[in-house]
């Protein structure tokens, strides 16, 4: 972590503050792909500014430009999202993104392409990341905007790293759920979860994803 990463994350916490844990965040496997709730952002925010160790977090292409950052925060984000018009948002989706889209960039944030041929560029810079032992997040739950109702269904694609990684390293890839506590600001994170190559891809993808659900809906 630069020290440009290391001022925001302290900026940061003065503002959010950082959860803890008891546990030993040292003797987990180095890399892990950390696997959280969005909840409306405040998932990866909390991610950023409590994990001790570096890490870079999955954010959406569109949050590293201030153009698309702007028209997703006018036209969906403060407007659409809430049965608004968007063209009276237009200051505060300004304002929004000229903090957002270089705060993005700035704290090495990994962009998540749209469209099944830009993805597979998110998946090469994130197996990179993860073969120099740098861990990952990853917002899984597909209802970003959900903050309180038990997770139903999460994005799968992400386990498809576990391919890449093991090709290149012949080791299976850790993926760690982990989950925030905001009252108490209490972070809480689960044995790791690994692919064993003993079932095929798509049973095993389905047991780790049903792990994941059971442990980020536990209070």
């Amino acid at each position: 972590m630069n020290k440009c990463q290391r001022f925001l994350r302290v900026a940061a916490s003065l503002v959010i503050k950082p959860c803890h844990t008891t546990q030993d965040i040292a003797a987990l496997p180095q890399p892990t792909v950390f696997l959280i709730r969005h909840s409306d952002l405040k998932g990866p925010l909390n991610a950023f500014v409590s994990l001790k160790i570096p890490v870079r977090i999955w954010v959406l292409d569109i949050f590293f430009h201030f153009p698309d950052c702007f028209y997703q925060f006018r036209d969906y984000t403060f407007s659409t999202r809430h049965g608004k018009h968007p063209r009276r948002f237009a200051p505060r989706a300004a304002f929004a993104a000229a903090i957002v889209a270089p705060l993005i960039r700035s704290i090495d944030s990994i962009p998540v392409h749209r469209g099944k041929r830009d993805i597979l560029e998110t998946f090469r810079e994130t197996n990179e990341t993860l073969k120099r032992g740098k861990s990952v997040v990853i917002a899984v739950d597909t209802d970003y905007s959900n903050t309180a109702d038990p997770i139903k269904e999460i994005y799968t694609g992400f386990f498809h790293l576990e391919k890449a990684y093991f090709r290149d390293t012949d080791r299976h890839l850790a993926f760690t759920p982990l989950r925030f506590a905001p009252k108490n600001r209490r972070m809480t994170f689960s044995e790791p979860l690994y692919f064993t190559g003993e079932k095929p891809f798509f049973l095993e993808k389905k047991e780790l994803a049903a792990a994941i659900i059971e442990f980020l809906n536990q209070p």
